[in-house]
């Protein structure tokens, strides 16, 4: 009886130190990160005060740019300072492992951007008057501005009510076509105000701009 029950608390004991192994060695450790993408890209004259922005293939923590906190969370993260006299950036995180990581890209460092974007022409011009909509709703609009933008939004209104239109930039970020959306048609003899925001790599913002324009009466 007695070799029993220690034959029976052996095993017992074998068991539980088996699931506790099995049990550990199920324990996931953390991932590395790595920066997998800078934007603007590693090499690109940029102005001293332009906004970076930092991809990781793995979330990360306490990211720092030369030695100041990154905003951001996870894999995605982003730096605007004075980066005058500097020749690039020097970033810096922990990984979930717990492990350092750190990576330098390099670029060419132009003078602080304050200049606020400006629009330099458009198709319609401002006060352009007796334009045929039917052709407007089929090849658009365009606004070509004097820098390359971060962001732009065109609205398109009709007595203050916005038309159904989507604004895209251009590769170089410096033109934005203005297209119709199905619905979104101008109708003739009518005021048509396009207002319009953008924001340059600085984070410089076009003051509210708007472009005016009058369709024509439908042809009897």
């Amino acid at each position: 009886m007695k070799r029993t029950i220690q034959a029976l608390a052996m095993l017992i004991a074998i068991t539980l130190v088996t699931v506790w192994m099995v049990g550990c060695g199920g324990e996931e450790e953390g991932t590395v990160a790595a920066v997998t993408k800078v934007d603007p890209a590693e090499g690109s004259p940029i102005a001293a005060n332009q906004k970076i922005t930092i991809t990781f293939d793995n979330p990360a923590t306490g990211v720092t740019v030369n030695g100041t906190a990154a905003i951001g969370g996870g894999t995605s993260w982003s730096f605007q300072g004075d980066l005058t006299g500097k020749t690039g950036i020097d970033i810096a995180w922990t990984s979930e492992d717990g492990s350092a990581g750190s990576k330098t890209v390099a670029y060419t460092i132009q003078a602080a951007d304050k200049e606020p974007p400006k629009i330099s022409s458009s198709t319609p011009k401002d006060g352009a008057k007796d334009l045929d909509p039917e052709k407007l709703n089929t090849d658009g609009m365009e606004i070509t501005f004097s820098e390359p933008l971060k962001k732009v939004t065109v609205e398109v209104t009709i007595d203050g009510e916005p038309l159904k239109w989507v604004a895209e930039l251009s590769d170089d970020k410096t033109k934005a076509t203005v297209s119709m959306l199905k619905g979104g048609e101008l109708p003739y003899e009518s005021e048509v105000i396009l207002v319009i925001t953008a924001e340059d790599n600085a984070g410089n913002k076009l003051e509210k701009a708007e472009i005016t324009f009058n369709t024509a009466a439908k042809e009897e």
